[in-house]
């Protein structure tokens, strides 16, 4: 059963420095990535008639908990599936929106805490973010019995904190942690292995337009590719999830001869 990645808004209050998020506000400025939330009504004529294995929520930009109506939008995908995956860093919100929010998610569905490393260390890479704000997050997400992991990049500054961070996600009630090595540290060169095989995540921007993943929509790719020079195509608005699952797989028929630059970066494993 297919898959499907949503990026629910451009918004975030952090400032990573190897997210293309930070990366292209240095670069070019406010002005080239502007506030965008996905349109509930448009998603929800987009994929009707399509059941999923799962719908995440997660950013390329933004960060899943900052959209103004997540929770009208968790409601409308559920019709759709059993499982809601939600990514966050878990910081943004306060303790009122989190009680008004969690009840919409149930113990099929899952919470991703991104931090990397301990209260003491973590915005060395989580820049800005606020402990208290994912503490109280955590502790709300367990109570309601959803099933919640800490994801934990490993860096220089945080390498030696790893069991102190994992004992303390025991402490908080999380049901895993996991050490996730970054793909953005070791760009691929080789042969492709194509994450996107068997139509597993298939992604659609904060902008509203369909992508085969969400590596598509980094700014170092997007602005060159199909999926930009033919967007409205793609506009979610204007098409249907089964069409633009068609155009999906005229790209992958041809994903090893034409070699998009994406794919290489990405999915390109080291000779």
């Amino acid at each position: 059963m297919v898959s499907l990645h949503i990026e629910p808004t451009s918004r975030c209050t952090l400032s990573c420095p190897l997210c293309s998020r930070t990366q292209i506000l240095e670069q070019f400025g406010k002005k080239f990535l502007p506030i965008e939330d996905i349109n509930i009504e448009h998603l929800d004529k987009f994929i009707e008639g399509t059941r999923f294995e799962s719908i995440l929520f997660c950013g390329t930009y933004g960060d899943a908990i900052m959209h103004p109506k997540l929770k009208q939008l968790v409601e409308t995908c559920k019709k759709y599936t059993d499982c809601i995956q939600v990514a966050t860093s878990g910081s943004g919100r306060n303790a009122r929106w989190w009680n008004s929010f969690i009840d919409c998610l149930d113990d099929k569905d899952i919470v991703d805490f991104a931090i990397d490393g301990i209260p003491d260390n973590f915005t060395e890479y989580r820049v800005n973010a606020n402990w208290n704000q994912i503490e109280y997050a955590i502790k709300r997400t367990v109570q309601q019995g959803v099933y919640t992991r800490w994801i934990y990049i490993p860096f220089d500054y945080n390498k030696h904190t790893i069991t102190k961070a994992e004992q303390l996600s025991k402490s908080l009630g999380i049901n895993e942690f996991i050490v996730n090595e970054s793909d953005r540290l070791i760009p691929g060169t080789g042969k492709i292995i194509p994450q996107c095989k068997n139509q597993k995540l298939l992604y659609i921007g904060s902008n509203g337009q369909f992508m085969p993943c969400c590596n598509v929509h980094d700014y170092r790719f997007y602005y060159k590719s199909q999926w930009h020079k033919d967007k409205a195509k793609y506009d979610i608005s204007k098409t249907t999830f089964k069409e633009c699952a068609r155009h999906f797989d005229e790209f992958y028929s041809t994903i090893h001869t034409q070699r998009p630059d994406y794919c290489v970066y990405t999915c390109g494993k080291c000779k």
